[in-house]
């Protein structure tokens, strides 16, 4: 019992003069924190306008719109191939496109196939496609109708935030593919 006590107060002895020891220490002056801070300032500034610059960077690259690998790469040259209004129906087991196109160029254009590019529920970038087939002679103009039987009104439409989740539409062309903005009736 003598022994666990010696112990204790050699502790309580330790700690106290460890505490004062503490308390006579000198808090730095003001000119001497202004030092400090010149002296590491300048590298935690560049650190972070580094780390903010990084950030914005991959968050841009994130939102990028990516391709289809099915479709080509070769865009049409502005107002080659027309698409007038675009209109995408949506059921409970398809939707159907209806398109407005207009061949410009003095050439037989083939109409090859038409994609929608959406976002699905986790907001990544889906599509789906349909072949087509449709010829279009110089200056003709017609309306198509396709069909996707592996999209429907639920995969395309947020009922969350109330909105259509279409990106846009393209068109694979013998010119190329064409662009075009899709609008959905809700």
């Amino acid at each position: 019992m003598v022994f666990l006590s010696r112990k204790s107060t050699s502790f309580k002895k330790t700690v106290v003069t460890s505490t004062r020891k503490w308390f006579k220490q000198k808090i730095p002056s003001r000119e001497k924190l202004l030092v400090v801070f010149k002296k590491y300032s300048f590298p935690l500034i560049v650190t972070a306008i580094i780390c903010v610059i990084v950030t914005y960077s991959l968050l841009m690259q994130m939102h990028k719109e990516e391709t289809s690998p099915n479709i080509p790469d070769i865009w049409t040259g502005e107002g080659k191939v027309v698409v007038g209004d675009a209109i995408l129906f949506c059921f409970e087991d398809h939707c159907e496109l209806k398109l407005n196109v207009k061949n410009n160029i003095n050439e037989t254009v083939t109409i090859i196939a038409a994609a929608v590019y959406y976002y699905d529920e986790a907001w990544n970038p889906r599509s789906a496609s349909s072949v087509i087939n449709v010829t279009l002679e110089p200056g003709e103009e017609k309306n198509i109708e396709c069909y996707f039987k592996n999209l429907n009104y639920d995969i395309i439409f947020d009922y969350r935030q109330n909105i259509p989740r279409v990106m846009y539409g393209a068109l694979v062309t013998s010119a190329g593919r064409v662009k075009f903005n899709v609008k959905m009736p809700v």
